[in-house]
């Protein structure tokens, strides 16, 4: 296991913290029994963690709504309760942290439309560029194939068995619908797939 933390700060002088861990066969865990990359970004700056509690605040709003909108009264009731909770418990927090940071005269606002799109802009290129950064280390041809070994002969397995009790118990051309439908996915994920997982590991 590899594990890397580093920091860095953003023309927008937001201050990124940047963790990753990368997994692999030879580490000895038994629940990990192929390659995998953890990699989280994570910031206190009020002008990020204002828009993503908002954002939460809004989805369990609007999942209320739509709950009480079918008579669900006791969901609605629930997500809206939550939605008004978290927004108010959390920008709590957040504002004690941007008075701190009004200290140190860190910028802790957003004054026009036009920062308010830098940095939403800023926020889903950190979040796309630790997507490919997992992604060139797990979709790699060599862990594909380590995967396709190991995976490949149970789903074989699955739909044999599968297949042979459906026929048995229901109709034989149940069984060999199943084992058609079977084959079809297989051949997608093991042959389809798994190229464009290692493709997309390359860019």
């Amino acid at each position: 296991m590899e594990h890397k933390t580093e920091c860095k700060l953003s023309e927008n002088e937001i201050l990124w913290e940047k963790e990753t861990v990368q997994f692999s066969p030879e580490d000895g865990d038994l629940h990990q029994t192929g390659y995998a990359a953890q990699k989280t970004i994570s910031t206190n700056d009020p002008r990020v963690t204002k828009i993503a509690v908002t954002a939460f605040s809004v989805g369990f709003g609007l999942i209320g709504m739509i709950a009480m909108a079918f008579h669900w009264w006791g969901f609605g009731i629930l997500f809206l309760g939550l939605a008004v909770y978290f927004f108010f418990s959390q920008m709590r927090k957040i504002n004690e942290i941007a008075k701190e940071m009004k200290q140190k005269n860190r910028d802790v606002t957003i004054d026009s439309k036009e920062e308010l799109h830098e940095i939403v802009s800023e926020v889903h290129g950190e979040m796309k560029a630790a997507y490919k950064e997992s992604a060139a280390f797990v979709f790699t041809e060599k862990n594909m194939r380590e995967m396709t070994r190991k995976t490949l002969p149970i789903y074989v397995v699955i739909g044999a068995v599968a297949s042979a009790a459906l026929g048995l118990a229901v109709h034989p051309a149940l069984g060999i619908l199943t084992a058609l439908v079977f084959t079809v996915f297989g051949v997608l994920y093991y042959g389809i797939l798994m190229k464009i997982l290692v493709k997309s590991g390359k860019k």
